[in-house]
Parts: C-alpha cells; sequence; structure tokens
C-alpha cells in the first residue's frame, strides 16, 4: 500500500511539475501563442490542472493513512 500511494504523490506531483513547464515555457516564449485570448486559456488550463493535483494530494494526506 505504501508504494501505491508514494505512486500517487509522484502521479499528482509530476502534474504540478509539468503545469508549472508549461507555465515557464509560456512565459519564456510567449510567441508561441498567436492570439491573446489563447495565451489566457492556456495559462488557465495549467493553473487548473496545478490546483487539482494539490487538492487531490492534500485529500490523500487527510483521508488515507497507510500504516
Amino acid at each position: 500500500m505504501k508504494l501505491m500511494m508514494k505512486a500517487l504523490e509522484n502521479h499528482y506531483q509530476s502534474q504540478i511539475n509539468s503545469a508549472l513547464a508549461e507555465i515557464d515555457i509560456m512565459n519564456k516564449h510567449p510567441v508561441s501563442v498567436a492570439e491573446h485570448n489563447g495565451f489566457m486559456e492556456m495559462y488557465l488550463k495549467q493553473i487548473q490542472k496545478i490546483t487539482e493535483a494539490e487538492e487531490n494530494l492534500k485529500t490523500m494526506e487527510k483521508h488515507i493513512h497507510v500504516p
């Protein structure tokens, strides 16, 4: 069970890191997004990914206790 929980934790952390990397790329190369609206949508999508992964991690810590 500990190994499964660690795998889930790594999965969510990977989602956070991936979204942060996308944001970093958008910040460094804003011309890669053709329209301003597209830029905002891409930011919002990455922020949502981070939020969901962080919430899932918090839920795991709160409700799942592995001996």
